[in-house]
């Protein structure tokens, strides 16, 4: 199955317009626009939320979901946790088990990440007179990793058809 490439470059596009929408600790949080609200919990440095006007900020996963998804569909998400909405981001997409299994790196989580993008994204630290350049950069940061993702992608799926030819041509000489 191909990855939603169409997707994906709407949720970079989308979190790129706004880098307040982007909060990777969680897939989607409410708040209200224009406010800030400071995290108890850090997973990824991100230590406070400054909400953009559509009040809404979330992971990449949550992104996928609220804009690959139906109105009817996103209803039937609430309540779900982490790993049923990276689940269900990944069906959107199109991410094979077998890429699964094989990719290079997991892309909803900045842990998994390439250690690059990984490590500059964990070492930025909100303050409060930065004017968002934090937020900003680790904006760039997704849409590199997004990119990164789609070039492994298609480099599995390259692989994959070189196999496929491979068994068609040795079932051909059977």
């Amino acid at each position: 199955m191909p990855l939603n490439k169409k997707l994906l470059n709407k949720v970079k596009k989308h979190i790129l317009a706004e880098p307040k929408r982007l909060f990777m600790s969680t897939w989607y949080v409410k708040g209200t626009p224009g406010k800030t609200q400071f995290m108890s919990e850090q997973s990824w440095g991100e230590t406070q939320i400054s909400f953009a006007n559509c009040g809404m900020a979330g992971c990449i996963a949550g992104w996928t979901c609220i804009l690959g998804l139906t109105d009817e569909q996103k209803e039937l998400q609430q309540g779900l946790d982490h790993i049923s909405i990276s689940q269900q981001a990944r069906a959107l997409l199109g991410i094979t088990s077998a890429y699964e299994r094989l990719e290079p790196f997991e892309l909803f989580y900045v842990n998994k990440w390439p250690l690059q993008q990984q490590r500059e994204y964990l070492a930025l630290k909100d303050t409060y007179n930065d004017n968002g350049q934090a937020q900003k950069r680790r904006a760039e940061i997704v849409a590199e990793v997004i990119d990164l993702f789609k070039k492994g992608y298609d480099e599995f799926e390259k692989r994959q058809k070189a196999v496929t030819k491979e068994k068609e041509y040795f079932r051909k000489l059977t």
